[in-house]
């Protein structure tokens, strides 16, 4: 399952956006922050940290903010089940509360703890305010009706679609 985490940061001296995003012990945190709030193992997370949408004029006078945008996805080992199979993990991703101050606090507090925790000097004043949360959708192929496995993109579809025409055309002869 995927997801995105957009927020601001209040940035450290002399750290840039860029840096912030290149630094791999803040991808670390990010990680590390996304498996603490849903409760699964880091392993199974993947990040990926990129500029977010800008902050609107005037509000970076005072401190050094950046918008930050997260895309994550979560691979559960198969056969994992209760609160952290794929399908319990989807509810809480998409439950009514999952979007509300409160829940984006608690995913804030996560990834700060967890970023100061991988760079506690360089990161020992970093503060998150998650502005966003959402769930991407995710669909799980169907089996294929000749038992063929089922690919994306034409070419796999046509190849499929190729060889049900000649089995009927075989059959029907």
């Amino acid at each position: 399952m995927r997801g995105t985490i957009e927020f601001d940061v209040t940035l450290p001296t002399n750290v840039t956006q860029e840096q912030f995003l290149q630094d791999p012990k803040v991808k670390t945190g990010v990680r590390k922050g996304i498996a603490a709030k849903l409760g699964v193992n880091e392993s199974w997370i993947a990040v990926t940290l990129k500029a977010g949408s800008v902050a609107p004029a005037g509000r970076l006078l005072a401190t050094s903010k950046a918008a930050i945008k997260v895309d994550f996805t979560v691979t559960v080992p198969a056969g994992t089940g209760g609160t952290k199979s794929a399908a319990e993990l989807q509810k809480t991703l998409t439950s009514a509360s999952s979007n509300t101050a409160a829940e984006k606090k608690t995913w804030g507090d996560n990834v700060v703890a967890q970023i100061k925790a991988a760079a506690p000097t360089k990161y020992k004043d970093v503060a998150v305010t998650v502005k966003s949360l959402a769930h991407v959708a995710s669909t799980t192929p169907k089996p294929s009706p000749t038992g063929s496995p089922v690919t994306s993109g034409g070419a796999g579809v046509k190849m499929n679609l190729v060889m049900m025409a000649v089995g009927l055309a075989i059959t029907a002869a």
